[in-house]
């Protein structure tokens, strides 16, 4: 169907459109008139999630603050929080409210405040801003001050709600901890007990920054390193020729300088010899004295060599003596820092428990402060920011829309009545009709060529301007 032909309908059945439009308007009015205003008021307060667990220490973060503030939505519209509600305004106590509570079936079953309270929860939508921690306490009330004074009310109640939650959470959290601070105190008393019998039996104290058995046992090795050192060079001398007096700085530098001094005198005597040997006979006084002094001085050295190599035997065998001596020594600190090694891991293992359980007390006594403190503390990450006031105007229903809606329903639904119609009328008015319903040519149509007649209106609008019945016809004079 084309557009003109919907125009042509719409001409041809103009009342059905007027009458649908009319009644769809006037039933818009009646609703206005009949429907009772509701009013909306919101009250605000700001939640600030960032709150940590004083069991276990965790930070509420960024992925837990929907699943709290779904919490705290659900709370908001509890039955816990309605009763309070209830309560703070005495809500009870009104003659008309225990009337209604009587004619609703359920006195037997329900008391009073929770019936009321059943009655305002539907009524009250808390939600939170898009991407923000403030909560809309709205309230949907009957009067514009009924309103504002439930949502100030659930706000109120809410808050002393999220109070006592809190509170309860915290002190259970705090009763929590008193068993399992008795518990790690028993067990750091046990591990010092424990500690303080095997020092008793071992005869160890705690290790200091160093240690004695190993500063000992360096000692001695020390002087064992030094002393097979001296030996060896004591053995050394022994096997080589005496030291020149001005080349040692030995202890026995005394014979040695007279030993040199014996070498220096036999020199003299040799090179007196070699003089006379070649002046004088061999047989001259002279030289039978020298060579006779010559080898008493070979004598005194012989004797003085000897003395010197006893002397340093007798030094060799007092250094392998200490050598001896010294060994044993850093044998037997050996076998005691062995022996001991094992006790002081275990007093090192003894003294670890301790300071772990000691620690352990420390962290588990400042969460149990912590957790006290809270439960004497306000909740302190709400705050309430606006109260609601009575809203000037109304929520619903809106004049203006439910007329503006009413309009375009009345033309809509006049349109689909005045198509409908058309569509349920079989008769054929005009040539599109036709030719709608058959594909046959047309051949002809028969116009009317009587004078149409004017209509109702035009006609007592002519009659008033000639004031006066129309003259008789010709038929009628005759």
């Amino acid at each position: 169907m084309s557009l003109l032909t919907v125009l042509q309908v719409l001409r041809q059945r103009f009342w059905i459109l007027g009458v649908t439009f009319l009644a769809t308007l006037a039933g818009a009015l009646v609703a206005l008139a009949i429907i009772p205003a509701r009013y909306e008021a919101v009250a605000t307060a700001s939640i600030d999630p960032s709150i940590s667990d004083p069991v276990s220490g965790m930070v509420t973060s960024g992925t837990m603050v929907g699943l709290l503030q779904g919490n705290l939505i659900a709370l908001a519209k509890s039955n816990q929080v309605a009763l309070a509600v209830v309560k703070r305004l005495n809500l009870d106590a009104d003659s008309h409210t225990q009337a209604q509570y009587r004619a609703s079936g359920q006195e037997g079953s329900l008391d009073i405040q929770s019936w009321l309270a059943g009655q305002l929860t539907p009524q009250v939508v808390p939600t939170f801003g898009l991407g923000s921690n403030v909560l809309n306490m709205t309230f949907k009330g009957s009067s514009a001050q009924q309103a504002a004074t439930m949502a100030n009310a659930f706000m109120s109640s809410f808050i002393d709600a999220a109070i006592a939650l809190k509170v309860s959470a915290a002190q259970k959290a705090s009763d929590w901890f008193a068993p399992q601070i008795d518990k790690i105190r028993a067990d750091l008393e046990a591990s010092r007990d424990s500690l303080a019998r095997f020092q008793m039996d071992t005869k160890l104290l705690a290790p200091s920054q160093t240690d004695s058995e190993s500063e000992q046992l360096t000692a001695v090795t020390g002087d064992l390193s030094k002393a097979k050192g001296e030996l060896i060079a004591l053995q050394t001398q022994l096997s080589s020729p005496p030291p020149t007096a001005a080349a040692s700085n030995d202890a026995q530098s005394i014979d040695l300088q007279t030993l040199g001094a014996l070498r220096s005198s036999l020199s003299s005597i040799d090179s007196e010899i070699a003089r006379l040997q070649t002046t004088v006979g061999p047989n001259n006084p002279k030289i039978a004295e020298k060579l006779a002094t010559r080898q008493s001085l070979l004598v005194q050295m012989d004797a003085q060599v000897g003395e010197y190599r006893k002397k340093l035997k007798d030094r060799i065998a007092s250094q392998t003596e200490k050598v001896a001596t010294l060994e044993a020594n850093y044998n037997t600190r050996l076998g005691s820092m062995i022996g001991v090694q094992g006790q002081r891991e275990r007093l090192n293992s003894l003294i670890r428990e301790v300071q772990f359980h000691q620690d352990e007390l420390d962290r588990v006594q400042k969460a149990a402060s912590t957790a006290r403190m809270q439960s004497q503390m306000s909740f302190s990450n709400i705050a309430s920011l606006d109260p609601a006031t009575p809203p000037t105007q109304a929520a619903f229903p809106k004049p203006i829309i439910v007329l503006a809606l009413a309009i375009v329903a009345g033309l809509g639904l006049g349109v689909l009545a005045t198509l409908i119609a058309e569509a349920l009328d079989r008769r054929f008015r005009s040539n599109s009709d036709l030719e709608f319903i058959t594909n046959a040519p047309l051949l002809g149509q028969m116009i009317d060529v009587r004078p149409k007649r004017a209509a109702f209106l035009p006609r007592v609008l002519r009659r008033l301007r000639l004031g006066g019945p129309k003259p008789p016809t010709p038929a009628a004079q005759a």
